[in-house]
């Protein structure tokens, strides 16, 4: 495993002179513990850029990076300050794997951002884009062999049933954004029968050891995973507006401190 100095050593060592980092932190499959020892690193990193770039817009909202450390692939997006502070006011899927993912480096005014993001977070919001994600699987990726009604692949598989236990959270909190760890999620899905805990432990540990490896979904991890998507649990969005306000307002005096 590779130091969290060594990984941010690296990201930093990608940036210009005229941008900072904020903070960064571990996302995909490292950071959902279904890893193996030669997995790539998925960073999500907040760069604020110089005073200088903002007033001449060249500040990019986003844009991708990689390089690597001992052999091993570390890969990522850089996320503007100002972007993110939308992405918070949205409950954006990048604000959500951003400061849910493992830290591994961080700054005051990082900090000021994550408790952006938990004052305006709306569960709805993740777990309509959740469930999105995981009607696709159903219908469409994990049906890449025609020819044989079930095979895919123990990724493809892991990541449905991931998608699962992010739905089947919400059912019990709504306050509380989701924890990314796999494992996590499977010790607050109380829904869960013991012998889907088993077949969930069973396709977790195959995914680890080779996620290319063909798997066919047991019919009881089917069930479970249109079980989730038939139930009507959409709640109104919007109710957290006034507060968004005034997170709103914090964001724009706090950009204007940063570069000022």
């Amino acid at each position: 495993m590779i130091s969290k100095q060594r990984i941010v050593g690296a990201i930093q060592s990608l940036l210009s002179d005229a941008a900072t980092l904020l903070y960064a932190a571990i996302v995909g499959s490292r950071a959902k513990e279904m890893a193996s020892s030669t997995s790539d690193y998925d960073i999500k990193a907040i760069v604020l850029h110089s005073k200088e770039k903002y007033l001449l817009q060249q500040v990019k909202s986003s844009g991708s990076f990689a390089t690597e450390v001992d052999g091993i692939e570390i890969e990522g997006t850089f996320t503007d300050y100002l972007t993110m502070q939308k992405y918070i006011l949205d409950t954006n899927m990048a604000a959500y794997e951003t400061f849910a993912g493992i830290c591994i480096y961080t700054t005051p005014a990082a900090e000021g951002l994550k408790s952006m993001w938990l004052q305006s977070y709306e569960s709805e919001v993740l777990r309509a884009s959740y469930r999105g994600m995981l009607t696709g699987y159903k219908h469409k990726k994990l049906k890449k062999d025609p020819d044989t009604p079930g095979k895919t692949t123990c990724k493809l598989a892991a990541e449905a049933m991931y998608l699962v236990l992010k739905l089947l959270y919400f059912e019990t909190d709504t306050e509380q954004p989701p924890p990314f760890s796999v494992f996590e999620l499977m010790d607050q899905a109380t829904q869960l029968t013991g012998e889907q805990r088993d077949w969930l432990t069973h396709l977790i540990r195959r995914r680890i050891a080779d996620k290319d490896a063909a798997y066919y979904m047991p019919a009881d991890l089917v069930k479970l995973m249109d079980e989730v998507l038939s139930k009507d649990t959409t709640r109104k969005r919007g109710e957290k507006e006034p507060r968004k306000e005034l997170v709103r307002q914090e964001a724009e005096e706090a950009f204007l401190r940063m570069v000022a």
